[in-house]
């Protein structure tokens, strides 16, 4: 029995071998569609959030506002336009093309492409964009300031009227008495 086993070739450790592009494409097909499972989760808890009211969907806001919520969907998004953009290929080796090796890693290629060009073009307002949520104080100070242009009223350096009005306070615009600034916040807030 070990005369068998002995002139016999080993095969290679999986570290060692290297995989051919559309087993690399299956494995993260089926990663993809195990991380949309999943990703449900977050989406479900924000339909039943909304349904629950302003308290749930608070909660679910700041989880989502968190790093680790930011990530889940960041993951949940990328691996929903792979697998979008993989399904497609998929499509197209169903109708008999892009089944030559060469155009089988090109198309790979522009399935990963692809899917990371939508990811980033998803994300690239969240990254970029304006963080900070509009507070009650901001809207009465754009209400306030209807109709006023910073140009016109003279407000002091380059700052606009709402600016001014957030970081001086109601009392610091010169066409609103400190006397108005109480009442004009109460009906800016109605």
């Amino acid at each position: 029995m070990s005369s068998l086993n002995s002139d016999r070739p080993l095969s290679p450790h999986l570290q060692v071998y290297n995989l051919p592009m559309t087993a690399r494409m299956s494995i993260l097909h089926r990663a993809s569609g195990v991380a949309l499972s999943i990703g449900t989760i977050m989406v479900v808890w924000l339909l039943v959030a909304v349904a629950m009211g302003a308290e749930a969907y608070e909660c679910y806001s700041w989880f989502v506002g968190t790093i680790i919520g930011k990530l889940m969907l960041f993951g949940w998004s990328a691996a929903l336009f792979y697998h979008m953009c993989n399904g497609v290929r998929h499509m197209f080796w169903d109708m008999g093309y892009l089944f030559k090796l060469e155009n089988a890693a090109k198309s790979g290629w522009l399935v990963l492409i692809l899917a990371a060009v939508l990811t980033a073009f998803v994300w690239c307002p969240v990254a970029f964009g304006e963080s900070e949520p509009v507070t009650e104080e901001v809207q009465a100070c754009e209400k306030m300031c209807e109709g006023y242009d910073a140009n016109e009223t003279g407000f002091s350096g380059d700052r606009t009227c709402v600016q001014l009005c957030t970081e001086e306070g109601p009392c610091s615009l010169p066409h609103v008495t400190c006397t108005q600034a109480p009442e004009m916040i109460k009906a800016g807030e109605e």
